[in-house]
């Protein structure tokens, strides 16, 4: 529905904006304008202002404006078309053929929407009576609670092709409106209709103000379809609505959290776990009316996808939607489960805490737009590196807003020289140490470039390796503070570890020259590694295997220890997700999360960088 401007205009003059406000923010009044703690941000001291007399709020804090519609549509959830009629029906404004762009089918749709409303409690009825007892029997042992069974009006429908049919076909509804609203369809072959739903657990959806505008069903049997749901009808629109939303809002909006998951279980289980600030997407790719949706309620909701080639895309693909809405303050989070669940298993399989985890690390929307453009080929040359930056750069320019594109770019700029460029820049010094090595005319490189390279960072283990090894030999100072990570260091070439071996043995008293360490190597049978080690370091460093030792060889060779026993570490944690799954023994859950807990302890990361790559 489009309403005028003139109507839009009466509800703002005739609505006291403070005293809307004043029901969930305590106002306090200085002069003509009224001031308390903003709604939209955790604040001690209060910046959030309200004029009744401009007709707007101001948070100084967070930069939060707009109007009276803007407020309840933001604190609500609600569509700009449901916050006008409430407003109007409490101003006792008729909506009719003079403030509208065209005349309202009111009677039908009111007629449709009251049909709807009983549907929902038959199936409410059906599951609370004897023909739905395996019905709830099956809620329970999926872990949900009596309290969500309630709260979500979960129905059931009892399986036969007439029995929604007939019950309101005898209480004297039109068989067109059942087909109308979406519970009946007309069969193929005949021009008799018959149930939509038989023998299945229902899912109320519902609008932002509480009422039900459709259905999801979930088989309890071998059906085709696991799922089916309501068709597109006057009452309901998948792509503009989510479930969960109503019945959610009021923690999204006091807890200031929202994650957004796929399926009608997550959204059920997340709740039941305690997230009760989770919705779900109704089967779709995240849409830009449900962003709308979303964005009114949070200014950073997480979406959570399944763990699944198909919840991937569709994680990708709703970070790439985005992008034309973002605007300052207002953006998507992205959490990435282990390949092969969703929220709902693995809640079940793993627990709660872990699935905290995954919040708790979620991805921003930059991060995840990288981490996916980068893992689509080997950026190991130049003209590789440059189609990765333009992919960026293209995704970056469908940003609308001109601050947040210009920030995004600068961002994926200094990203992409760190990780691609040699340069001098100081943003790639760690410390003070390195800065004044920096300012010494001896410096040639950072540390940071030289891990940013090929050789080290590629991915390939076997080039860091050679890498350690190499720098030891050149430089055998590293040993010095680094005997023992190099000692510790697990190499998967027989040969690096042989000459590792050699190296240690032959230092264990007195500390040699690199001369003398590439002499007793070639008396071990390793001269040719050892020259083969030196020639493709150099060839590949000169600058850095130039000149005596000094402190930035120390700083990269001893990233480039870390970076390896991170690598190792991370292929122990692939292997212990594949164990588990494939088994779901205590054993390699317990391996699992010990491994996960090394991980983060060590490195202050999860495991959502291998994630994402599954």
């Amino acid at each position: 529905m489009k309403f005028s401007q003139s109507l839009i205009e009466e509800i703002k003059n005739k609505t006291a904006l403070s005293g809307v406000i004043s029901k969930n923010v305590k106002l306090t009044q200085k002069g003509n304008e009224f001031l308390g703690l903003c709604p939209f941000h955790k604040e001690k001291t209060p910046s959030f202002t309200v004029s009744d007399d401009k007709g707007f709020y101001h948070c100084f804090g967070c930069q939060a404006h707009g109007n009276v519609i803007d407020y309840l549509m933001k604190t609500n959830g609600s569509t700009f078309q449901d916050t006008i009629l409430m407003l109007a029906k409490d101003l006792g404004i008729t909506i009719n053929d003079n403030n509208t762009s065209y005349i309202q089918k009111n009677s039908k749709y009111t007629r449709l929407s009251n049909l709807i409303q009983e549907v929902s409690m038959w199936f409410c009825d059906q599951l609370n009576s004897e023909v739905g007892l395996f019905a709830r029997r099956y809620i329970i042992s999926r872990g949900i609670s009596e309290d969500i069974i309630d709260r979500f009006k979960l129905g059931f429908a009892p399986n036969g092709w007439n029995n929604l049919k007939n019950s309101f076909i005898n209480k004297g509804y039109s068989e067109q409106d059942l087909i109308d609203i979406g519970v009946l369809i007309n069969s193929d072959n005949s021009k008799k209709s018959y149930d939509r739903y038989r023998n299945r657990l229902i899912f109320p959806i519902k609008s932002s103000n509480g009422k039900v505008i459709g259905f999801g069903g979930r088989a309890l049997d071998d059906a085709k379809a696991k799922y089916i749901n309501s068709p597109e009808t006057e009452l309901y629109n998948k792509g503009s609505n989510l479930y969960g939303l109503y019945e959610s809002k009021s923690q999204i909006i006091k807890s200031k959290k929202l994650i957004v998951v796929e399926g009608y279980f997550d959204a059920l289980s997340l709740s039941n776990a305690g997230f009760e600030y989770s919705i779900a997407t109704l089967g779709t790719a995240l849409t830009e009316k449900q962003m709308e949706l979303i964005w009114n309620l949070s200014n950073e909701p997480i979406i959570c996808l399944d763990g699944d080639n198909a919840g991937r895309r569709a994680t990708f693909l709703a970070a790439e939607r985005a992008l034309p809405f973002l605007k300052p303050g207002f953006t998507l989070q992205f959490a990435i489960l282990p390949f092969g669940y969703d929220p709902d298993t693995m809640i079940a399989k793993l627990g709660i805490e872990e699935f905290r985890k995954v919040i708790q690390n979620s991805l921003s929307l930059s991060e995840l737009i990288w981490i996916k453009e980068k893992k689509l080929s080997k950026l190991n040359t130049p003209e590789r590196q440059s189609g990765f930056f333009k992919r960026i750069n293209d995704l970056t320019n469908r940003i609308n807003d001109k601050n947040v594109r210009s920030l995004f770019k600068n961002a994926y700029k200094t990203k992409f020289s760190n990780e691609f460029s040699f340069s001098n820049g100081s943003s790639f010094i760690r410390d003070r140490s390195l800065k004044n090595t920096m300012n010494n005319s001896n410096y040639t490189t950072s540390s940071k470039n030289i891990l940013k390279s090929s050789l080290i960072n590629d991915g390939e283990h076997l080039a860091r390796e050679k890498f350690i090894v190499a720098a030891v030999i050149k430089y055998p100072k590293l040993l010095e503070k680094g005997d023992e990570s190099f000692g510790k260091i697990v190499f998967y070439s027989k040969e690096l570890d042989d000459c590792r071996s050699k190296i240690l043995k032959a230092t264990s008293e007195n500390l040699l020259n690199s001369d003398e360490i590439i002499k007793i190597l070639d008396q071990s049978g390793l001269g040719k590694l050892t020259i083969n080690l030196l020639k493709s370091a150099e060839k590949s460093h000169s600058s850095f295997f130039e000149g005596e030792f000094r402190q930035e060889i120390l700083v990269a060779w001893q990233e480039a220890v870390a970076l390896n026993e991170r690598a190792a570490l991370q292929r122990e944690i692939d292997n212990a997700w594949k164990d588990y799954t494939e088994n779901s023994s205590d054993s390699a859950k317990s391996r699992l999360l010990r491994l996960q807990e090394e991980l983060g302890i060590k490195f202050g990361m999860s495991t959502r960088g291998n994630l994402i790559n599954n």
